[in-house]
């Protein structure tokens, strides 16, 4: 009997990103069955799976060493309520299994019992044949057994310290660790759910169980009706999941689903990011929540001093929004960055804005590339795209036209250095970029780029930077053969 397995756990397992594994059943190298992956199938083609170098092992290792005395302060430990579930359930589906097993193996047994009276009464070649046969598959069976049980038993520890949440309509899944909220969860993955409050009052985060068990475990006043709760629905602020869910959901598709908001905020950090850059961290004031998806704006407003600028973080740290202010601006509030902002405590938000976001359907790889002071918004597109953890590879390229480092230049190499599918190069460009030779010198540029990819068909763009620059870049990858649907841009 197959053993079927979601091509997230799937992936998970044999330490590849789940868009490998797409591509490899749209090549007819792996096949699915109502959506998952035949186990036995999968090892035949990963059959050096390295369970220890996939890192569960070590996960494994790391939260028994910590979890022994310290359970209820480990956050990848679920509680023990939910744990005592888990286990139910699957002591309930191993039940199951051995019964179904020990009667096929009955049955093996009687087929092979038959055959030898068969070949002994009438000593038909084919007969014999055929026992041999079934013999061999049999011998197959047993012998690949031993990776297959450890994989198999690998899956379920991963089952008892993490739910695996799947969304409806849009199939999107993610994997929910010890006992955090499925809106944390969710985010946290790089998922665009609806969310707008820190204390449970405005119910936009609602969800229908479909399947599966959930468990309220944040003590919100309730906001949903008597019917709703009846019909099965649960806010995912509140609620963890007990085992595996599917979940009912109204996920933001396009930027124009989210409503403008304007909230106040207080200021939490200003860093010095070099080279007239400055980081602003705040925090909406509870409990505002900030809904944006990543690669949109927003209008800071101190004061009197108000601008808009692209938000530089991720969704998946809701309760934080970061900004990249370039002092040089010639706008009131990057003046007033520039000044200095010891006296500021609170300030106000208002968007988002734009529709330059990541394309959540799209399965190929991802191109990013940066044109001086203008990374915010592709940072935050980057930061979803590791949430997300699908794309195959991950290019970054990072222009400057004054012969500088650019200004995050460490943490993309960082992130090249501690992250396997991203790739990062820095390119430098002639100034005139920015007069009457636009089109000369993006084309010179993005020419070494496209000299690093045989085929740039096959990759999602995404650019940041001056108009004109970005315009002349999607013109460039546009001649080239890219679909103007694969290049998306976002300019000041």
């Amino acid at each position: 009997m197959a053993q079927l397995i979601s091509l997230s756990r799937a992936a998970r397992l044999v330490g590849v990103k789940r868009a490998t594994l797409q591509k490899q059943i749209r090549e007819g190298e792996l096949h699915t069955f109502e959506g998952e992956l035949d186990l036995s199938e999968l090892l035949k083609v990963y059959p050096k799976t390295d369970l220890d170098g996939s890192g569960m092992v070590e996960r494994a290792d790391r939260i028994i060493e910590n979890a022994f005395g310290k359970v209820l302060d480990t956050k990848d430990l679920p509680d023990a309520e939910v744990l005592a579930t888990r286990v139910t359930l699957l002591s309930h589906e191993l039940g199951t299994a051995r019964a179904r097993v020990n009667r096929f193996n009955k049955l093996v047994s009687r087929i092979s019992d038959k055959l030898d009276s068969l070949e002994q009464a009438v000593g038909d070649p084919a007969v014999k044949a055929f026992r041999q046969w079934l013999e061999s598959e049999i011998d197959e069976v047993q012998s690949a057994q031993g990776l297959h049980d450890e994989v198999l038993a690998t899956d379920t520890f991963m089952r008892l310290l993490a739910a695996h949440v799947q969304l409806k309509p849009s199939g999107h899944d993610f994997f929910l660790n010890g006992s955090e909220t499925l809106l944390h969860a969710g985010l946290r993955s790089g998922m665009q759910l609806r969310y707008g409050c820190t204390d449970g009052s405005c119910g936009r985060c609602r969800a229908k169980v479909i399947s599966g068990e959930a468990k309220r475990v944040r003590a919100y006043p309730e906001c949903l009706s008597e019917d709703e709760l009846a019909a099965g629905y649960v806010t995912l602020c509140a609620h963890t999941a007990m085992t595996d869910v599917l979940l009912q959901v109204d996920e933001v598709i396009r930027p124009e689903e989210i409503e403008s908001q304007v909230l106040p905020a207080t200021l939490r950090r200003v860093d010095d990011l070099g080279q007239g850059m400055v980081g602003l961290v705040v925090n909406p004031v509870e409990p505002h929540r900030l809904q944006f998806l990543s690669g949109q704006s927003a209008r800071i407003r101190i004061g009197d001093a108000a601008a808009s600028y692209p938000i530089a973080s991720c969704p998946c740290d809701e309760t934080q929004v970061e900004f990249h202010i370039n002092t040089a601006d010639d706008n009131p509030l990057a003046a007033r960055v520039a000044a200095g902002l010891d006296d500021v405590e609170t300030l106000d938000l208002e968007g988002p804005r734009g529709d330059f976001v990541l394309n959540l359907e799209s399965v190929h790889s991802l191109v990013f590339i940066a044109w001086d002071r203008e990374f915010a918004s592709i940072k935050s597109l980057i930061e979803q795209a590791l949430a997300l953890d699908v794309a195959e590879q991950i290019y970054i390229y990072w222009v400057t036209t004054d012969g500088s480092r650019p200004y995050l230049h460490n943490l993309c190499r960082a992130w090249q250095d501690a992250i396997d599918n991203v790739n990062y190069t820095r390119l430098e460009a002639d100034p005139a970029v920015y007069g009457e030779r636009a089109r000369e010198v993006v084309g010179d540029t993005l020419a070494e780029l496209a000299g690093q990819h045989y085929n740039v068909k096959v990759f999602d763009f995404y650019i940041g930077g001056p108009e004109t620059v970005t315009e002349a870049s999607r013109k460039y990858l546009v001649a080239r053969g890219v679909p103007p649907a694969q290049v998306r841009t976002r300019h000041d």
